[in-house]
């Protein structure tokens, strides 16, 4: 079958390591669940190769040491949005970038305004094409 699952898709963190994170990989964690959930429904992969793609999800998941929204951040992201043109989900992913504060933070987006704004605060940042 056309786009069969072969094996459990591997994630990107390195195990052992905690990483602050933005909301980002929240809402990434909903979207894998819900790519996993239809992939298993439409045949593109069985019920094993999603579950072993949860478990790894899911361990992964608790590494990481998630940016809470609050009211600090959701001002700071307000600004962005007038400073740098931002949408406002892009500008909360912003704001928790520059929360960080990690040297090993790289910012990858595809959109080249998010991109910009993060460059132009000294981040480093990487272009999804």
């Amino acid at each position: 079958m056309k786009g069969k699952v072969t094996q459990a898709p591997k994630l990107l963190l390195t195990p052992g390591t905690r990483r602050p994170v933005s909301p980002a990989i929240v809402s990434l964690f909903a979207e894998t669940r819900a790519a996993l959930a239809q992939a298993r429904r439409t045949g593109r992969a069985t019920a094993a190769q999603v579950r072993a793609a949860i478990d790894e999800l899911d361990d992964r998941y608790a590494q990481l040491e998630l940016v809470e929204i609050d009211d600090v951040l959701v001002r700071q992201a307000g600004e962005l949005t007038d400073s740098h043109g931002l949408r406002g989900y892009d500008a909360v992913h912003l704001a928790a970038a520059r929360l960080i504060l990690d040297a090993d933070l790289v910012l990858v987006a595809g959109d080249r305004a998010l991109l910009a704004a993060a460059e132009s605060l000294g981040l480093a940042v990487a272009a999804i094409d």
